[in-house]
């Protein structure tokens, strides 16, 4: 793992995600309302994730969000870096 805190999910695919491999995906706005609802339908979803990293303005950095039962330490996106993400949400 690099130096960002990057949570893994343990979630079951579901059939529409059979095969797929886990996937590492940042949300971005994750403290806003369309963020969390993004990080709630990932789970829900049973969408194939090794690991979700939030982020969100230098204001909410250090709060943590909920995913999947695990919470998140939110990073500043002005400063933290993108490396190791296979997907970027955008609220």
């Amino acid at each position: 793992m690099t130096t960002h805190d990057a949570v893994p999910v343990e979630r079951s695919a579901s059939s529409a995600f059979a095969g797929t491999r886990p996937l590492n995906v940042g949300v971005v706005g994750a403290t806003g309302n369309v963020g969390t609802i993004m990080l709630r339908v990932l789970a829900e979803r049973g969408v194939p994730i090794a690991s979700v990293r939030a982020f969100a303005s230098a204001r909410s950095a250090g709060s943590t969000v909920a995913c999947a039962g695990r919470d998140i330490t939110v990073e500043d996106l002005a400063s933290a870096s993108p490396e190791g993400l296979d997907v970027a949400l955008f609220s």
